[in-house]
């Protein structure tokens, strides 16, 4: 809300949003990175109208429901070497 209320643009903080769904959720949770992309889409298709949805549904399952995992970024740094 902090972002949105400074001006930040809507579809930044939804690639934004995309990105920790696939990086630090995917993993533990399949469903985050496809609740991302519809937010995204529905905020994209409704504009203002769908913003009120988009704004809390979204971070909140992203940010608090779905559990977190760093499992990819450790199998990929032992994989390094």
């Amino acid at each position: 809300m902090r972002m949105l209320d400074g001006g930040a643009d809507p579809l930044y903080m939804g690639r934004r949003m995309i990105r920790m769904a696939t990086e630090d959720i995917g993993l533990a949770d399949p469903r985050a990175l496809r609740i991302a992309l519809d937010a995204c889409e529905t905020y994209e298709r409704l504009g203002s109208a769908g913003r009120r949805i988009w704004r809390w549904r979204r971070p909140c399952f992203i940010s608090r429901v779905a559990p977190k995992s760093n499992a990819a970024y450790v199998a990929y740094n032992s994989a390094r070497g």
